[in-house]
């Protein structure tokens, strides 16, 4: 009985190790990321304005993750870190949220980069589009201007190059205009922008990360 009660012991040890191995070889599979991506990832995360990627990048960046890495532009960019507040600006963002999150909507909220999507909603895990990221990156460089007195981009609303570009909603056309000249945004292949295609979370780095080298 001790004999089968020594092996039984052993054979849990040696399964719980191997447990213990597969857990740390699968999180050393993470950030998973597409090529074209990788360098400036790889870089964005170098220069702090991503916080830890443990994850797929390739997958859909949702509002809450969109706004943190604008947030995180900001405050590189500006050498400053913004005011947060504990008033409930969203109803769906309460107060008794986790704290990070809570402060990061605040900040984005209080600095102009969102303002929910209406009916005093944030919609944290809504899915962002390509030309809804380019209206917030856009406002993140307007609130950067005016706090430094630096002008980066050149407004424009021509769109002409791009073969979808009726496709993009009348409100989103100066965005994603004006960082196309900039070459932040160069659109998909067939010179497309795809402006209702929802936004991974890699592009969004991608595009804060271009962001960031106008602004170095």
């Amino acid at each position: 009985m001790k004999t089968i009660s020594k092996t039984l012991i052993a054979m849990l040890v040696v399964f719980s190790l191997c447990l213990s191995m597969g857990a740390i070889a699968f999180a050393n599979d993470y950030p998973v990321y597409s090529e074209w991506a990788k360098a400036e990832v790889l870089a964005a995360e170098e220069n702090g304005l991503t916080h830890d990627l443990h994850d797929d990048l390739r997958g859909n960046m949702f509002r809450e993750r969109a706004v943190e890495l604008l947030v995180k532009l900001v405050e590189k960019v500006t050498n400053t870190a913004i005011e947060s507040s504990d008033a409930q600006i969203f109803d769906d963002v309460p107060t008794t949220i986790y704290r990070p999150i809570f402060d990061t909507i605040n900040k984005a909220y209080a600095i102009g980069i969102t303002k929910g999507v209406g009916n005093g909603k944030f919609d944290m895990d809504r899915d962002v589009t390509r030309e809804e990221f380019a209206v917030m990156l856009h406002r993140a460089f307007s609130y950067i201007e005016r706090t430094t007195g630096k002008k980066y981009l050149e407004n424009t609303s021509d769109l002409s190059a791009f073969a979808d570009k009726d496709e993009v909603s009348d409100w989103a056309v100066e965005a994603m205009g004006t960082l196309a000249k900039a070459e932040i945004m160069l659109g998909k292949q067939g010179k497309k922008l795809d402006p209702k295609g929802t936004i991974s979370v890699e592009q969004g780095i991608v595009l804060s990360y271009r962001s960031f080298l106008l602004m170095k």
